[in-house]
């Protein structure tokens, strides 16, 4: 059984269900290309070689995390996506962020 506190916290569901119109099997495809496309783009953003590259790897992820309705995420990944200077503290958050996302959603799919 999944933690609804911490689903609360990082994963809005009724978001993600009314952006689906509550069709259950494309809420699973949306979180699973989530899943499936997350850590490419965190790895996008830390290996980008130039500001223009980070923002628009970072701005990826800002979309498909407010899909979804991780809005910490999406929160973390536009304050990355509009940094003046590399990456920072604000990407290991990120990452952690993402990290709490990913269990969640995994939590969901198994229920």
């Amino acid at each position: 059984m999944t933690d609804p506190f911490a689903a609360a916290v990082t994963l809005d569901l009724d978001h993600l269900h009314r952006q689906t119109a509550g069709d259950t099997a494309l809420e699973r495809e949306v979180l699973n290309l989530f899943l499936t496309q997350s850590a490419t783009k965190l790895e996008r953003i830390a290996s980008a070689v130039s500001a223009p590259e980070r923002r628009a790897a970072a701005h990826g992820l800002v979309g498909s995390a407010r899909a979804i309705g991780a809005l910490e995420v999406a929160r973390l990944a536009a304050l990355v996506e509009r940094a003046e200077d590399g990456p920072s503290d604000t990407l290991s958050a990120l990452r952690a962020a993402v990290r709490a996302v990913e269990d969640v959603i995994r939590r969901h799919l198994r229920s």
